[in-house]
């Protein structure tokens, strides 16, 4: 079980409970990786590059 398992549950429309339930995991661990989540983007720099021709 990953964070990208739980997150990609989520985003197919998963409640918390359900993939706490479905994956046997306390519900609790499914919001930790959504703040694991959260957290690795924060960290998130985006450089923006103008192209020249």
């Amino acid at each position: 079980m990953s964070v990208n398992d739980i997150l990609e549950a989520l985003a197919n429309g998963w409640s918390a409970e359900e993939v706490a339930e479905n994956y046997r995991i306390p519900v609790e661990a499914v919001y930790e990786a959504l703040r694991f989540a959260l957290e690795t983007l924060r960290k998130v720099e985006v450089i923006t590059v103008e192209a020249t021709s």
